[in-house]
């Protein structure tokens, strides 16, 4: 029987994972966080940092579990909140 502890690291170890390996080597990691940042502040007409696409993609997966809960979203938005993190770290 998995205790909560086990089920809090699988779900942190299934984000770092999907952060570190398969996502990043699937869409590149911070490149696309910028590319998508500069996306976005083309359409909204403001700057948007790539911390704050990782903010707004946490959000959106956070929204989504007001609706529903479902694993991947919760894993989803852990991995935007640490992304966030590093991307703030690297401004700092």
């Amino acid at each position: 029987m998995m205790t909560d502890q086990m089920e809090r690291e699988e779900v942190l170890a299934e984000a770092a994972q999907l952060i570190s390996k398969d996502r990043n080597e699937s869409y590149g990691g911070k490149e696309n966080l910028r590319r998508t940042a500069a996306g976005w502040s083309t359409i909204a007409g403001v700057d948007i940092t790539p911390e704050q696409v990782c903010l707004m993609m946490a959000w959106l997966k956070i929204a989504r579990l007001c609706h529903a809960s479902h694993r991947d979203s919760f894993v989803d938005a852990l991995g935007y909140l640490a992304l966030g993190y590093e991307c703030s770290s690297d401004a700092s």
